[in-house]
């Protein structure tokens, strides 16, 4: 018994001896310089290949064929692919820079170890999707659709421009069919009606048909969007007190160039001449513009008719999860998939490739049917319109019937978090960008699967009975709340969270009983700087 000796080395010291026995020839770390430039040779084959593919696609679309699913697959597996490696190079400077003694060693032996290894997965994945970028054909003709001639009421709003802009592609010599797509209620049936007129006036036109790309029915410009508020509300309200004019313009921006949002809101307010009710409007239209009078009679179920034109439950939970972040919040789209993939909205069994694949897919469907809109700067991030925003919250919320199953509120006026009348119906809950402080007290939530808890930057204490009866859940992210020194001990009871999101926090240790979280798919510790100790870390082999 004497003889026995313990000993206790800690994973990080660990960690840096393996590396140390990786930095011979034919490493990742020796071989990164040379890496980089070969993916980068290789990124640029395979984008090129899929420019030819392209402009075969294109080519054969003009002549009225439809490009074959195959071919779109491998397109969006390419870009899929180019926004990794974008990320990818975009910090190759800082890790070639870490590098010593001609490569041979690194001043991070770890972090230059998995960068090297993610440059040369990467390389082989490029190389592996290449060759499937080889087809004999591309697109396929189209089925034509009989249709029948509808009368249409005239069109309420003037749109001269888009107006011109259909016509002329009408009038073209190679057009036979054009398309028209927008977000319900932006006027798609209105800017039709007007083409029925004028096509009425001249059915010559009508005698040859083809196909160009669809045409985008785009909301109202601000000045567009305020002629048509003033003519739905009427000169004599808006005149009827001084302020009304002003406060008048900030309804007409909440509606955000929405043709229907503007004619029913509109038209609610042109009977109402006193001050108090405009500004009470605006509180409404604030906080919980489902309850503005005609909104769920008439703004909402019009919009309803995109969602339940989705195909698919999974990607109308999806779509519903997109309520959970503050009006006009830029979403990346990596990270919504990566909620998608943790709730089971996406199927993660097949591997992370898969589920990104389908993910994007998901959002492509999202983005076609105009109930997400893409960020006009970056194409990695998407957002909601508002009012879109607000029919997700009514189909959340199950049309209004059950409305503390998705609590979602934020902003600087919130300093405590909000009370509910039965804990137990909540599903989800979004605290964003508050002013809470201290989040406290145990509230009983045997239903929650996603807390979001991020950029509160005035967060500094989170009581870990908070985290005591939330059996279920499922999403945790306390992400950028700089000022949060420590992770309760009680998340390590959290059996079955699945997405951890620690980054950009002052929390210098994972709690002891991290190691239980046995079903732990994403864990993000990106940026904490104070972090001393991950001890437990390696017992997480969901990760």
């Amino acid at each position: 018994m004497g003889n026995c000796i313990a000993l206790n080395i800690s994973c990080d010291q660990v960690l840096n001896r393996v590396c140390g026995c990786f930095c011979g020839k034919g490493n990742h770390i020796y071989n990164l310089e040379e890496n980089l430039a070969a993916l980068e040779k290789t990124m640029e084959d395979l984008k090129a290949r899929r420019d030819d593919v392209l402009t075969r696609v294109h080519i054969e679309e003009d002549k009225g064929q439809q490009r074959l699913q195959q071919v779109q697959v491998w397109l969006n597996r390419v870009d899929v692919i180019e926004n990794s490696f974008n990320d990818l190079i975009s910090t190759s400077i800082v890790e070639l820079e870490r590098l010593c003694f001609r490569g041979v060693g690194s001043k991070n032996l770890k972090k230059s170890y998995i960068y090297g290894q993610k440059v040369f997965l990467m390389w082989k994945e490029v190389n592996n999707l290449k060759p499937d970028g080889v087809f004999e054909v591309v697109a396929r003709p189209l089925r034509r659709a009989m249709v029948e001639e509808r009368p249409l009421p005239q069109t309420l709003v003037a749109r001269k421009i888009m107006m011109e802009t259909a016509w002329n592609n009408l009038m073209d010599d190679e057009t036979w069919i054009m398309g028209m797509y927008g977000m319900g209620g932006v006027g798609k049936t209105a800017l039709l009606a007007q083409i029925n007129n004028k096509l009425y006036e001249e059915r010559e036109v009508c005698g040859h048909m083809g196909v160009v790309d669809p045409m985008e029915v785009q909301c109202l410009a601000e000045n567009d969007a305020w002629d048509l508020f003033q003519r739905k509300v009427g000169q004599k309200t808006l005149l009827s007190h001084p302020d009304i004019s002003m406060l008048a313009r900030k309804i007409a921006k909440k509606c955000h160039g929405l043709p229907l949002a503007l004619n029913v809101i509109g038209e609610t307010m042109s009977c109402r001449t006193s001050v108090y009710e405009w500004k009470h409007a605006i509180d409404i239209l604030t906080s919980y513009a489902r309850e503005f009078s005609g909104m769920e009679e008439y703004i909402l179920p019009v919009l309803k008719y995109s969602y339940d034109s989705l195909k698919g439950e999974r990607v109308k939970l999806c779509f519903q999860y997109c309520v959970l972040f503050p009006e006009d919040h830029k979403i990346h789209k990596e990270e919504l998939i990566e909620y998608w993939i943790c709730e089971g909205f996406v199927d993660g069994k097949d591997g992370r490739e898969r589920a990104l694949n389908q993910g994007y897919e998901i959002l492509g469907t999202l983005l076609r049917a105009c109930l997400l809109l893409e960020d006009a700067k970056t194409k990695s991030y998407v957002k909601m319109h508002d009012v879109v925003r607000e029919m997700a919250m009514w189909i959340a919320t199950d049309l209004g019937n059950h409305k503390e199953r998705c609590i979602v509120q934020g902003g600087a006026k919130l300093r405590e978090v909000p009370k509910a009348k039965d804990w137990s119906t909540v599903r989800s809950m979004s605290l964003m960008r508050t002013n809470i402080k201290m989040i406290s007290g145990n509230p009983d939530c045997p239903q929650l699967t996603t807390l979001l808890l991020q950029t509160n930057y005035k967060l500094e204490n989170i009581s870990g009975e908070f985290f005591m009866s939330m059996p279920m859940l499922v999403v945790l992210d306390l992400s950028m709340n700089y000022r949060l020194e420590e992770s309760p001990e009680e998340i390590s009871e959290l059996v079955s969270l699945q997405f951890l999101d620690l980054s950009y926090t002052r929390i210098d240790r994972l709690s002891v009983g991290i190691q239980k979280l046995k079903k732990l798919l994403h864990l993000n510790m990106e940026s904490m700087w104070r972090l001393e100790s991950i001890y437990g870390i390696s017992n997480l082999s969901s990760l």
